[in-house]
């Protein structure tokens, strides 16, 4: 039978104006098709296309073999033969682009398949690029529907690399689009659930659950909606209910679903309502009915033909935390290597745990993560039972090794600043665990090599948004282009300007909304091509700055002097863990009571920012300080020499902590008030760091030989058009540093945002005497005040502007309020301003913790700046200005730390090189030396002549 339809076929094309005859042999052909789908005669339809491709292209009928290619390539996809089907698609492209006329809905229609295709293939950047290529045929009213689908789909990719934020901006895409089409309200259903899911991965909850809500509403008043969707509906939303605690809301949404099941027979949504109905009793504390419900629902997704590795991996690793929180461990480590098979195809046995490439997972690296770490602590906690934790050490540090790769890898991954952020909090049940294990062996064995692994988890975890932007601002630049930089400067710069714009815009005004968010589109657009560009032709400059490597302990150790002291905190949810390091020596410790530490912290920031009354017992106040201090000690700074470097490398909250306003742990305790008192900035020079590779990287950074000095000061009087306060010391400030260094004073209106754009490059120090706002709950939008200018009208500079830019000076002194204040990120620590310069290349900052006296901060900084004209290290150049203040100060109320200890030192320490590129006494000297030469040879031709 094949062979006359393959004759008549044939011979027909042959025989027939091909022009006249196309639509209808494409509809033949097509009909022909369908009926060995309808029989499922998959291996005679395979037959027939290997037997009629090449005469079909031979014939010169490019739209026919554009078909039949394209419908080959389908069935290799449904046969699960992705390589193939991924050839005939790209063929079937080509001819595609062969034909005179585009046809658009075609060419959409293949780009969609080859990503389909490349992400079954576990490449996701190639299905990127061919999602975002397809767009390009999507402008125009009749392809919107074509057009949700691959928004929809480049968001799903972006979910599967656990990107939400790009996954959240495509779906929104995605939403605005559905907006203009003649209401399809399954489609608009399920683009709010689709965000839901995004929402609940990036555990936004309540967002999620608005999100779900919506979704709900749709289809409890749609009768249309097939069961299928409003199952997925129903188990969304108790996914979200279990996660908020709403046990009875969870239950109702479930019991919905599995109704629905009964009426549309779906294997796949059966499965998934056990699994949910098994997470719902794994969260309420139902073990037993939790333990049975995830080991039907793991036969159910086996039972397909295409099993779900995904849930049945998710169901196995449920079930091994159940087992470990019953301490059952040997049967939680099976469970658990079974949800590793489920992710690793290679796995074996956690003895040979190999770290698999990304084409060898199944799905994502955060459930991957997530796994690994539950194995390696469950693995720990037999061994301590069993009392044979040295002999599993290897093993369960290369499982932690692996999670580490993969948290390495995600990053790379990452596109945005906000998701890398969420990856650093997301991350720290790894670390904590690894900080853990790390601990219990050294505490065990005495082996100092669990104190580097500590170091190394330690140092991973700590400031990879910093380390990766230092990285690019200072690095070997590998052939890449500066205006490519430029580029990705600036689109930086655009999204958060477009994004902060959009925030701003009455929610009635969509037009202007509906074309800021076509702007933050295009950018965003822009900046992604950017990114692929970078990774694959830029390969070393890539690998250099998303490499994330980080500096050994033995390294770290010889870069430090010989009196240096590091304090390397690191805490987790229930403890802090101290390193204690020097060029010689090395210790490791963990400290409790951490919740009792947050609040003490708490209470002596506020006793420490705010500007003392001492309307009552200065004593009494004082003798709080000193309690609260005197518990902070104790536990946080362990006995060391007075006058010893202090390195303080802090951790979570403790980045909140001013360690110089704690009383020396070598004060008399018998001392009454504040200006009797020893501070610990007395005993010790101090400095802060991200980490202790950013310190190294800092530290190599060279001082300039020619330091010059930009000092602005916009605020010296009154401004018509501010409503900021005049700050009375900034002109004395600014006019004690030009005294001292080489300065130009820009005071006034000549301080404005636009002139320091322009000349900011020029200088080695840029001090900003000026005022500045925090915004914790947005950190991109804290800002520095300019006076305004004609070019820029707004006087503000933003954090996210500052981090974009490129600097050169070594040294930024933010001499305003509250410049070192921001959201704290467990991994990035304090999101402030100062480190916006950081972000931007500056390698060192002083900065300020809270809402800064302008009188007393003007003597501190002036003679900070005379002890680095002396040349002292930046960090020692602060101590004694600190000093020299309570030395000259011997008034109760003055003594108090709110008024000296707000500066602080960030980053590089180095002395400056050279203060000035001549020393004064060196002129008159060399004038002198000159005039010598001249009478010398003078003399010596005259006596020649004579004789």
């Amino acid at each position: 039978m094949l062979r006359i339809i393959y004759f008549v076929f044939i011979g027909y094309l042959i025989s027939s104006n091909v022009e006249a005859q196309d639509s209808l042999e494409i509809n033949r052909f097509s009909s022909q098709v369908d009926s060995f789908y309808n029989e499922e005669a998959y291996e005679a339809l395979q037959e027939y296309f290997v037997g009629h491709l090449d005469l079909v292209d031979s014939v010169q009928q490019p739209r026919l073999f554009f078909r039949m290619t394209f419908e080959y390539a389908y069935l290799q996809a449904l046969l699960e033969s992705y390589e193939s089907s991924m050839q005939l698609f790209s063929r079937s492209l080509n001819a595609l682009y062969r034909q005179e006329k585009l046809d658009s809905s075609n060419i959409v229609d293949n780009y969609y398949y080859l990503a389909y295709v490349s992400d079954q293939l576990d490449d996701t950047e190639r299905s990127l690029v061919y999602l975002r290529a397809s767009l390009d045929f999507l402008d125009f009213p009749d392809y919107l529907d074509q057009k949700v689908n691959v928004l929809n789909g480049i968001a799903n990719i972006y979910l599967k690399k656990s990107d939400y934020d790009n996954a959240l901006f495509y779906q929104d895409q995605a939403l605005q689009t559905l907006k203009s089409l003649p209401e399809d309200r399954a489609a608009l259903a399920r683009v709010y659930d689709d965000q839901s899911l995004i929402y609940y991965y990036k555990n936004d909850y309540n967002a999620a659950k608005s999100r779900s809500e919506k979704a709900l509403a749709i289809i409890m008043s749609t009768d249309t909606i097939q069961a299928y969707q409003k199952i997925s509906s129903f188990n969304n939303a108790a996914l979200i209910a279990i996660k908020l605690g709403h046990f009875q809301e969870a239950r109702q949404f479930l019991e919905l679903a599995l109704q629905d099941i009964e009426v549309s027979g779906d294997q796949r949504l059966y499965a998934l309502s056990l699994f949910n109905v098994a997470f719902h009793s794994f969260k309420t504390g139902d073990f037993l009915k939790a333990k049975d419900f995830f080991k039907k629902s793991i036969d159910a997704f086996q039972n397909k033909s295409n099993p779900n590795r995904l849930y049945m991996g998710k169901a196995y690793y449920y079930l091994g935390q159940i087992s470990k929180d019953l301490k059952r461990y040997e049967e939680a480590n099976q469970y658990f290597a079974s949800a590793l098979r489920q992710l690793i195809p290679t796995f074996d046995s956690p003895k040979n745990l190999a770290i698999p490439s990304s084409t060898a997972v199944s799905f994502s690296n955060r459930d991957l993560i997530r796994c690994v770490q539950s194995l390696a602590e469950s693995t720990y906690l037999q061994a301590v039972q069993s009392d044979v934790t040295i002999q599993h050490s290897n093993t369960v540090l290369a499982m932690l090794d692996l999670a580490l790769t993969k948290i390495k890898e995600q990053r790379r991954n990452y596109a945005s600043e906000a998701s890398r952020l969420f990856l650093a909090e997301t991350s720290q049940e790894v670390f904590d665990v690894a900080l853990n294990i790390c601990y219990g062996l050294y505490k065990e064995s005495g082996d100092a090599q669990y104190i580097k692994r500590a170091f190394q988890y330690i140092e991973s975890s700590n400031a990879p948004l910093l380390l990766r932007n230092v990285t690019s601002q200072r690095s070997e630049w590998g052939g890449v282009p500066e205006y490519v930089l430029q580029k990705q400067r600036s689109l930086f710069i655009d999204l958060n300007f477009y994004q902060k714009t959009l925030a701003s815009i009455d929610s009635s005004n969509q037009i202007l909304q509906d074309l800021y968010t076509n702007y933050l589109f295009d950018a965003k657009e822009s900046l992604d091509s950017i990114q692929d560009v970078l990774q694959q032709e830029y390969g070393q400059y890539y690998t250099d700055v998303y490499g994330q490597n980080t500096i050994d302990l033995e390294d770290f150790q010889k870069s430090l002097s010989k009196e240096d002291v590091v304090l390397q905190y690191y805490c987790s949810e229930e403890v802090i863990y101290r390193l204690t390091i020097s060029e010689d020596q090395l210790f490791f410790e963990k400290l409790d009571s951490i919740e009792a530490l947050q609040q003490q912290i708490g209470r002596l920031n506020t006793l420490v920012s705010q500007r003392p009354a001492f309307h009552g017992d200065s004593k009494l106040l004082f003798k709080q300080y000193a309690q609260l201090s005197d518990s902070i000690s104790k536990l946080l700074i362990p006995k060391l020499k007075v006058a010893t470097p202090l390195i303080i490398i802090p951790s979570g909250f403790l980045n909140t902590l001013c360690f110089e306003a704690l009383l020396s742990t070598n004060s008399n305790t018998d001392v009454q008030g504040f200006l009797e008192a020893r501070f610990l900035t007395e005993d010790h020079a101090i400095c802060y760091q991200p980490s202790a590779t950013l310190y190294n990287r800092f530290q190599s950074m060279q001082g300039q030989k020619h330091t010059r000095v930009m000092g602005l000061a916009p605020f010296v009087r009154a401004n018509v058009h501010s409503k900021l306060s005049v700050l009375d010391y900034t002109q004395d400030e600014i006019e004690s540093i030009a005294s001292i260094f080489e300065t130009k004073s820009y005071m006034h209106d000549a301080a404005n945002k636009g002139t320091f754009l322009d000349d900011h490059q020029d200088f080695s120090i840029l001090h900003i005497a000026s005022h500045a706002e925090s915004n914790v709950e947005q950190p991109a939008y804290s800002r520095l005040w300019f006076h305004p200018d004609n070019r820029h009208g707004d006087q503000a500079l933003y954090s996210y502007e500052i981090q974009n830019m490129k600097f050169e000076s070594e040294l930024v002194v933010l001499s305003a309020c509250e410049s070192g204040v921001g959201q704290i990120n467990q991994g990035e620590g304090a999101l402030s301003l100062a480190k916006s310069f950081m972000y931007g290349g500056v390698p060192s900052v002083l900065m300020t913790r809270w809402k800064i006296d302008d009188g007393s901060t003007h003597h501190i900084v002036a003679e900070y700046y005379r002890q680095l004209k002396e040349g002292q290290t930046k960090q020692k150049a602060l101590q004694l200005a600190k000093i020299q203040y309570l030395d000259q100060h011997a008034d109760v109320i003055k003594a108090h730390p709110f008024y000296w200890a707000g500066l602080s030192q960030i980053g590089n320490t180095a002395a400056f090189t050279s203060s000035n590129p001549l020393k004064p006494w060196l002129i008159p000297t060399a004038i002198l030396f000159a005039v010598s030469l001249i009478v010398f040879f003078f003399f010596k031709t005259g006596k020649r002549n004579l004789d």
